[in-house]
Order: structure tokens, then C-alpha cells, then sequence
């Protein structure tokens, strides 16, 4: 996940003047579409790790705790 998001947070913090981001505005635009599949995949995962748990075989006071 790390390796989605850092080129997304390095060019955002480069842009320090307007110009900056009207020059990275292309790259800027395609990382934002890049992040909008690293969000659905993290969606995903997230289901999947909900129906894993909900599946468990757990007595009722352990539940709540895990």
C-alpha cells in the first residue's frame, strides 16, 4: 500500500507555488485515478477480512473482544 501512496504524497508535497501544481497537473491527475483503484482494492480487502471474521467459530464473550 505503502508503494501507492508515496509517489501521491511526494508530489504533493513538491508543489510549493501555484505554477508547481499547473505543471503537475497531468501526473497529478493520473495518480489520482490510480488512487481511486488502491481505495476499491482496500474495499475489498476489508470485506473479505469481514466475512473471514464473521465466519469464526467464537464463543459469545469472546466476541466482543476480537
Amino acid at each position: 500500500m505503502d508503494s501507492g501512496l508515496r509517489p501521491v504524497v511526494d508530489s504533493v508535497n513538491a508543489i510549493r507555488v501555484p505554477q508547481d501544481y499547473v505543471t503537475q497537473s497531468g501526473p497529478l491527475r493520473e495518480m489520482n485515478g490510480s488512487l481511486g483503484v488502491l481505495a476499491q482494492q482496500l474495499q475489498n480487502a476489508k470485506l473479505q477480512a469481514d466475512a473471514a471474521h464473521s465466519a469464526l467459530k467464537q464463543s459469545d464473550d469472546l466476541k466482543p473482544v476480537f
